[in-house]
């Protein structure tokens, strides 16, 4: 279970395999801002939220996510779809 941001962890599904937050705030002692002070709220929560997820779910979706033959599997449909599309625009333009 991890606490992170969108920009960091593409991977993470909130409330599957983890909690995302929109920004990582400064500690107490650093807050300046009450919106400092909220983010950080944010992240205590959330953090309370990851540490109740069940683990074994966790990381069975992980081990499933990254394993070889999905990822595999992943870029060759997405290289199929793009280039089926990338054909099919050149089939348009040919004949236009």
């Amino acid at each position: 279970m991890t606490v992170v941001v969108r920009t960091g962890a593409a991977f993470v599904r909130t409330g599957e395999t983890g909690i995302v937050v929109d920004r990582l705030p400064p500690g107490r002692q650093c807050a300046e801002t009450d919106d400092d002070v909220r983010a950080l709220a944010v992240l205590m929560e959330a953090i309370e939220q990851a540490q109740v997820l069940d683990r074994h779910s966790v990381r069975e979706q992980a081990a499933a996510e990254f394993d070889n033959c999905h990822i595999v599997d992943s870029v060759l449909t997405m290289l199929m779809r793009e280039s089926e599309a990338a054909a099919r625009d050149c089939l348009l333009k040919q004949h236009s």
